[in-house]
Formats: C-alpha cells, sequence, structure tokens
C-alpha cells in the first residue's frame, strides 16, 4: 500500500434552499456559481416569493380596480363618491348583517318616502367595500376576480327602452340585466308610466327581470321611496311579492 492515497475523493457540496431548508440534490456548484446562500432557492419557494409579490403589487391597485370595475358596472361618478363611514345612522342601524360570499345580504332594498335621504349612496358604499373585502379575501394568482354584477337607474332604464326597444341593442342590454348574478336597481316606482303599468311595455320589463331573477334565485338589491302598499298599488302584488319575499324591504324610518 505504499505510496498509495488511502483518503476518500472530496464528497459534492449539498445545497439547501435558504427560505424552506429542503436539500436540493439537483444542484451543483456549477448552476450555483457567485450565488450567495440566501438567493438559493427552491421552485415551490420562487413560486411562493412571485405571488407575494403579485398580491403586493394586486393590493396597491384594489381601490383603482375596485372603483373601474363599479364604474363598468353602471355606478355614476357621484355614486362612486360613497363611503362607509359617510351613511346615515338611520340606515346604518336597520342594516342587515353581512354573509359569506359577497359579504352582503342574498338580497334587500331599502325603502324611505324621503327623497334625497341617502339610500343610493349606502348601497353604492356597501357594493364597493364588499367587492374590496371580497377580492382581498379570494385573490389567487393568475385569476381575474370579477362579480357579474349590474347597477342600474330604473327610471333610466325605462327612458332608454322608450328609445332602443326596436334597436338591436335593446335585448342583449336587457338580458345583462336579468341575468346578472348580483343586480341593484334604483328609485323604483319613480319611473314615469305611460297609461297603466301593463300597458307599458318599457316599464312592464321589471316584470319579466324580477320573475327571472326569482326563478333561478338570483339576490337583487333595490332602493324605493315607497313602502310595501305603494309598491303593489304601482307594480301589482305577483310582482311585489316575488321581489320582496325574496330581498326583504327594509324601511327606513327618521331620514
Amino acid at each position: 500500500t505504499s505510496g498509495l492515497s488511502t483518503s476518500l475523493p472530496p464528497k459534492p457540496d449539498m445545497y439547501s434552499c435558504f427560505e424552506c431548508k429542503t436539500n436540493l440534490p439537483h444542484v451543483t456548484r456549477q448552476m450555483v456559481g457567485n450565488i450567495k446562500p440566501d438567493g438559493i432557492i427552491c421552485k415551490a419557494c420562487a413560486k411562493a416569493k412571485m405571488d407575494e409579490a403579485d398580491r403586493a403589487k394586486f393590493m396597491g391597485r384594489l381601490d383603482e380596480w375596485t372603483l373601474e370595475w363599479m364604474e363598468w358596472s353602471g355606478m355614476s361618478p357621484r355614486e362612486l363618491k360613497g363611503q362607509m363611514n359617510l351613511i346615515p345612522e338611520e340606515i346604518r342601524a336597520v342594516l342587515p348583517q353581512p354573509t359569506v360570499g359577497l359579504f352582503l345580504p342574498p338580497g334587500f332594498g331599502f325603502g324611505s318616502d324621503v327623497t334625497g335621504g341617502g339610500k343610493t349612496m349606502a348601497m353604492a358604499a356597501m357594493f364597493k367595500h364588499s367587492y374590496r373585502k371580497w377580492a382581498a379575501e379570494s385573490w389567487k394568482p393568475e385569476v381575474q376576480l370579477r362579480v357579474d354584477f349590474k347597477w342600474q337607474s330604473w327610471p333610466e332604464f325605462v327612458s332608454w327602452v322608450r328609445m332602443n326597444a326596436t334597436t338591436q341593442d335593446f335585448q342583449p342590454y336587457f338580458e345583462s340585466l336579468r341575468d346578472a348574478k348580483v343586480l341593484f336597481l334604483d328609485d323604483l316606482g319613480s319611473e314615469r308610466i305611460k297609461g297603466s303599468y301593463v300597458e307599458d311595455f318599457a316599464a312592464s320589463q321589471l316584470d319579466q327581470i324580477i320573475d327571472h331573477r326569482w326563478r333561478y334565485e338570483l339576490p337583487t338589491y333595490y332602493t324605493t321611496n315607497l313602502d310595501t302598499a305603494g309598491l303593489i298599488g304601482f307594480y301589482g302584488a305577483r310582482l311585489v311579492s316575488r321581489l320582496c319575499g325574496e330581498n326583504p324591504l327594509i324601511q327606513v324610518q327618521g331620514l
């Protein structure tokens, strides 16, 4: 054995992930080069870091995106200014408790005989707040967080139908309201009726919308200056039963 070395060849360096400490046997000295130990991470940790960076970017723009999405859904510039801390105490006192999902109850309406009492702005604030909260808690990488939500002034829609009922724009827009996963209708009962409600094609579109949403269990949110009896006198008992039975009318007192 004289003149022969008995020492074993040096073991290759064993690298591990700096974050989770998992051994990385496939990583070699040549692959690492001059990378510092804190720069050696496994694929799972690398993806997690990218996801974390993406979420930080998402949260940084969430307020901006919330306003864009609410505007796209139909909110006006004034309604976009609704804030939770500006909801009148009379409305805040009767707000239903939030639920899982969109963080709103399944559907409801605000009623008051006072015009300009803050019902619409309160709804706008609640929808903005709920969407932002839902988006923040539901965020996942590469998933576009949008809700099929429509916000519509009902008197404006009735006027629009009268001008567009015979155009190719009418049916697609009507169906977008009828089929929306979440629908808000502002100022029910404030539209002008030509003749009787059942004879007014534009106004009576509400029957088809509410009947469809009742059958498919789609939540509807709304405001009105009428009470239940007033709504029945305006629209009839059948429609009001299907609207308020699934989406109760909350009468706001003291505004």
